[in-house]
């Protein structure tokens, strides 16, 4: 078996530390921390999954997309696969508006889903299911 890519290993750790938003006016710093990395003076309350996703790559040592804080900015980061690795970067569309996105560690799939590990999904880090048919790019970058 090969090794998780160290990104996808900082998002375990993550997710093993139940790293969740906070209820009413507090914030969770580490939360907090993530935007700071994608550029962002913001609270938990913010959406943060690309947040979360900047913070797992610049913690192993790589450069960002120009708006690290947008989902959809990540669909120009390494290179494009056709097919998804466990650990490469997904991004979903999200409602109808174009500019919307969800981005997250690709872990696994069914026949019509896809399961990825972010940031804001149940407002915590986790694994959760989505359409494959919402999926709109696979990027990869090599080690």
């Amino acid at each position: 078996m090969s090794k998780s890519p160290p990104w996808l290993s900082l998002a375990y750790r993550e997710m093993a530390a139940n790293i969740a938003e906070m209820p009413g006016p507090e914030s969770n710093s580490r939360i907090e921390e993530y935007l700071k990395v994608a550029g962002l003076d913001a609270t938990d309350e913010t959406p943060w999954c690309a947040a979360f996703v900047s913070w797992c790559m610049a913690e192993s040592g790589y450069e960002l997309p120009k708006y690290p804080a947008r989902a959809r900015s990540w669909l120009n980061f390494g290179v494009e696969l056709l097919t998804p690795r466990i650990g490469c970067i997904v991004i979903l569309r999200r409602g109808k508006n174009s500019a919307q996105g969800h981005v997250g560690f690709y872990v696994g799939c069914s026949a019509s889903r896809v399961i990825i590990l972010a940031g804001n999904q149940s407002d915590c880090v986790c694994e959760q299911a989505f359409r494959v048919a919402d999926v709109i790019g696979y990027r990869w970058i090599e080690e």
